[in-house]
């Protein structure tokens, strides 16, 4: 017998839905910091995050299921020596796989215990050069107390969900990419889609305008979903093509299959669509105030110092975030301007003074516990020769290696502005 069968359950405590950061998941799994599979020994499990901020793996959910790519960036992935293996044998190993998802920078959304819905399998995508490799398809499929949510228990769970955490789930629909081609196929409804078109629908039949004709056992205005170009002719499960109707109306629309009513009907999709895409902007919207209401706001001035083409980054050397690169700078104290609290930030870790010059960008970041306000500002040397006071380490990177490390969370959008801007030097 292994030790993992005689290990107690690991309970991490969380509720689908809770956002952490990433040593906050650290801690609570007792795991690594980096990856997007990360093994825990000392707590049985394997933590999968699927990270739709970096671009390089194309994971999709696709009715109910996460099509989710494997680790290895470059050339072919292999089950050998790294933990694809641990998952492609999760049903066996009695490790226990919990998934992360990360739809905004640094936040880390849980979603459960997860198994393997059926065999992983092999696709083609492009590695981190462009080349087309080999890639681990893992179909992972979530579950809620050790087994798969199915029928009634389904509906009850999600009939309880917030408007905010029901567009979360919304949102992951429309960031699905290309539909994966499966051998065999299943034509399963989305149940989140299902009960996002008829919150959508306001507790009225969207194609006669009647009132829901009772209240269903959760409470709701009864409705039933309708896919306006059928699942089995090759329509899709996705909002543009679904509506909430009364079954009168629903049976109707099957029965006559009248043209007319199927040009109505899309047109209601379509209009389902742009209301739900209103519905994810304001939960966008609301979650950044109540952020900025509930945190204080730290106003930071930052050095983008140049010289020769190149770009001075620091390594912190002290804090949550110890070793990730950052521009050096600082707080802007009160009676100070950004320019002038910058200047003295650099003297006083850098023992150098600068020259500041014009303002790049204006950062707006929530990290978990304040929002941050950061000013960046072009700068170049006056006088002083760097001396690392406060950090563990400083690299001129050139603008092809400003990628090459690992940024603070606030910095990373800025870097992007940054070899925009390098490149349209380059080309004068």
């Amino acid at each position: 017998m292994n030790g993992v069968s005689t290990m107690e359950k690991f309970d991490p405590k969380l509720n689908i839905g809770d956002e952490l950061t990433n040593d906050e998941l650290r801690r609570k799994f007792q795991c690594g910091n980096m990856g997007g599979m990360r093994r825990s020994k000392k707590t049985g499990t394997l933590v999968v995050i699927s990270d739709d901020t970096k671009k390089l793996y194309q994971d999709i959910w696709k009715n109910g299921v996460l099509y989710y790519t494997g680790m290895g960036k470059k050339g072919d992935q292999v089950l050998e020596g790294n933990q694809n293996g641990t998952l492609y044998h999760s049903g066996t190993n009695g490790i226990e796989v919990h998934l992360f998802e990360v739809l905004s920078k640094s936040i880390y959304t849980y979603r459960g215990i997860v198994k393997l819905a059926s065999a992983p399998y092999v696709s083609t995508q492009l590695d981190e050069q462009g080349s087309p490799r080999k890639v681990w398809i893992f179909p992972l499929q979530p579950l809620v107390e050790g087994e798969s949510v199915e029928g009634e228990q389904l509906e009850e769970k999600i009939s309880g969900l917030s408007d905010r955490e029901l567009a979360r789930y919304a949102e992951i629909k429309i960031l699905e990419k290309e539909p994966r081609k499966i051998e065999t196929v299943v034509y399963r409804r989305d149940p989140y889609l299902k009960e996002m078109v008829k919150r959508i629908a306001e507790g009225k039949c969207q194609f006669c305008g009647a009132k829901a004709p009772f209240i269903d056992r959760h409470g709701k205005p009864y409705l039933e979903e309708h896919h306006v170009k059928k699942l089995a002719d090759g329509g899709n499960d996705v909002i543009e093509n679904v509506v909430a109707v009364c079954p009168n109306c629903h049976r109707k629309i099957h029965i006559l299959s009248a043209e007319e009513d199927v040009v109505i009907l899309e047109k209601i999709a379509e209009e389902n669509k742009e209301k739900l895409s209103r519905l994810l902007e304001y939960q966008t919207r609301i979650k950044k105030n109540d952020t900025r209401r509930t945190n204080k706001t730290i106003r930071v001035s930052a050095a983008i110092i140049r010289k020769n083409n190149k770009i001075l980054a620091t390594q912190r050397g002290y804090g949550e975030f110890l070793g990730y690169w950052e521009f050096p700078g600082g707080k802007i104290e009160e009676g100070e301007t950004p320019e002038q609290a910058l200047q003295r930030e650099i003297f006083e870790e850098l023992e150098t003074e600068i020259e500041v010059g014009e303002l790049v960008d204006t950062v707006e970041y929530d990290y978990p516990d304040f929002h941050l306000s950061l000013y960046c500002f072009f700068c170049t040397i006056r006088s002083g020769e760097l001396t690392l006071k406060e950090h563990m380490a400083a690299r001129w990177l050139a603008k092809d290696e400003l990628n090459s490390i690992k940024w603070l969370p606030a910095d990373l959008d800025l870097i992007q502005k940054l070899v925009e801007i390098m490149e349209r030097e380059n080309k004068k």
